[in-house]
């Protein structure tokens, strides 16, 4: 498996290095928090779809705050999965009030 984070997905030689070390996916994970309202995740979107069809590899873009992304190298799309929102805030099962 190929691992990086968001940004290494624009690095030739770090996605090449996860090739010839034998890697058969990526997955490339990102906090986008800072990128809110940016097109910051369309285009690592894009990078990775890219990555995907240049390395015959399948790649998986994980977003803990944006949509997380899968794509297979022949595929002509991708799998989106929409942002989760937070959990709310509980106590631990165990905890109980006074």
């Amino acid at each position: 498996m190929g691992l990086a984070i968001c940004f290494d997905v624009i690095f030739d030689d770090v996605i090449w290095q996860g090739a010839q070390d034998g890697a058969q996916l990526y997955l490339l994970q990102s906090n986008n928090g800072d990128f809110r309202g940016t097109d910051e995740n369309l285009q690592q979107a894009a990078f990775a779809r890219m990555r995907a069809i240049e390395t015959g590899r399948s790649v998986v873009n994980v977003s803990t705050t944006g949509t997380s992304q899968a794509f297979a190298p022949t595929a002509p799309s991708s799998t989106t999965f929409p942002p989760t929102p937070p959990a709310p805030a509980s106590p631990p099962s165990h905890y109980a009030p006074d």
